[in-house]
């Protein structure tokens, strides 16, 4: 074999090996889970889902887009979650309005400190916009299978 040919030979074995030392092969299969959470009847929009193994493994999570569906990602967008046994937690706060009157720029370091560090008043909690119970995988009463092939499930808060 002439030179440029090993050089192009040994080359592409190096890809090769990069690319495969890269690729996500080394993680365990994910299968995709996908729902609708309502409330009344209604799509909730913007609710946190939590898939937490009742096992060993990683969690699975989402957010509901505006219809109140979910696609569980575990490690890359939408991917899923792994085979087993998982209890579910659904959370949404609502979101604090900003008040565009009070926001002031170019502020000096000082003005910043005098506003977000010297401030004693503590800022509102959340409100929860789902019931409590839901907010814990323990006390939620959820529970999913995830199986070796895509699945649904829907999430009704009553």
């Amino acid at each position: 074999m002439n030179r440029p040919a090993k050089l192009a030979l040994s080359t592409l074995v190096t890809v090769g090996i990069v690319l495969t030392g890269c690729s996500n092969s080394s993680r365990p299969p994910t299968y995709p889970v996908t729902g609708t959470v309502t409330s009344q009847g209604k799509p909730v929009a913007g609710a946190a889902i939590t898939f937490v193994p009742t096992g060993e493994g990683e969690a699975a999570s989402a957010i509901t887009d505006s219809e109140g569906k979910y696609a569980l990602t575990t490690w890359e967008a939408g991917d899923g979650a792994r085979p087993g046994e998982y209890r579910v937690k659904v959370s949404k706060q609502e979101q604090q309005a900003v008040d565009p009157s009070k926001l002031v720029q170019n502020l000096s370091i000082e003005e910043e400190q005098k506003i977000y560090v010297e401030s004693k008043k503590p800022a509102p909690p959340a409100k929860r916009l789902i019931p409590s119970k839901f907010e814990n995988e323990q006390t939620s009463g959820l529970t999913h299978k995830v199986e070796d092939k895509p699945t649904t499930f829907d999430i009704k808060i009553e």
